[in-house]
């Protein structure tokens, strides 16, 4: 029976010896070069691994992989970070990266697989008509979502053109979802349908929104107009719009 304990002993060792402890993005223990999958990715997106550094007595100091793809690493106190970026050109479809990670006089690899996809990224609309005076910034409710295993950046633009949308970048992480209230503004009183393209950087996925922004009549704005010799929404209070455009020079 105490042979048996040894035995038991030695062979959980051995198995130690050769396992990679994975925390993220999902928990598992790879042993002797195994393959498992971790999820689903778009190309251009960076994916995030946290490792373990494996024995404490010749702890793991780099990494390296099979493929020709860009990464790096960082190392905090008994942790590994691993970041590596999926070309854009990559083709659609399942895959895997081995990665090595290696000591002084140890090394173990590991072989997370994913599917790689287009489309990955969602958007909506909070609110199908937004109203704002004129001259003011309309606020636009964006929701992003993220169905990805790895990071990207999201840019959001208008069809109003500068300066009149606002040029807006969010980080969108690992399958998570974000409400951005993306910015745009006009001049002058009127209803413009406009149309919102989400982009995912990472993959050049597009996603266009429509949206209907209302500007109503203000104080600030008509006193624009008169700057320009127009018009403005309410003609009684034109003789105290002239005397206050001729002060600010507005």
């Amino acid at each position: 029976m105490r042979y048996w304990s040894v035995f038991v002993a030695l062979l959980t060792t051995l198995s130690a010896a050769f396992a990679v402890q994975m925390y993220y993005p999902v928990a598992h223990v790879f042993a002797n070069g195994e393959s498992y999958s971790i999820g689903t990715i778009a190309p251009g997106h960076t994916l995030s691994i946290i490792i373990d550094r494996g024995n404490p007595q010749d702890p793991w100091i780099g990494v390296k992989l099979d493929k020709n793809w860009n990464y790096r690493y960082d190392i905090s106190g008994n942790n590994m970070y691993i970041y590596i970026t999926i070309p854009k050109n990559v083709k659609n479809g399942p895959s895997q990266v081995c990665i090595t990670a290696y000591g002084q006089n140890s090394a173990e690899t590991f072989c997370p697989s994913f599917l790689i996809a287009n489309g990955l990224i969602s958007a909506e609309i909070g609110r199908k008509t937004v109203i704002a005076p004129a001259g003011e910034q309309a606020k636009i409710p964006v929701l992003i979502q993220s169905k990805s295993i790895g990071e990207t950046d999201v840019s959001i633009n208008c069809s109003m053109g500068k300066p009149y949308c606002a040029e807006s970048t969010t980080h969108i992480g690992t399958e998570k979802a974000k409400i951005v209230n993306y910015s745009a503004s006009y001049p002058f009183p009127g209803t413009y349908p406009t149309t919102l393209t989400i982009t995912d950087m990472g993959s050049g996925d597009e996603i266009q929104k429509t949206v209907t922004l209302v500007f109503t009549p203000s104080i600030r704005n008509d006193m624009g107009a008169l700057h320009w010799g127009l018009p403005i929404s309410a003609p009684i209070l034109q003789p105290i719009m002239n005397l206050l455009a001729l002060v600010t020079g507005k």
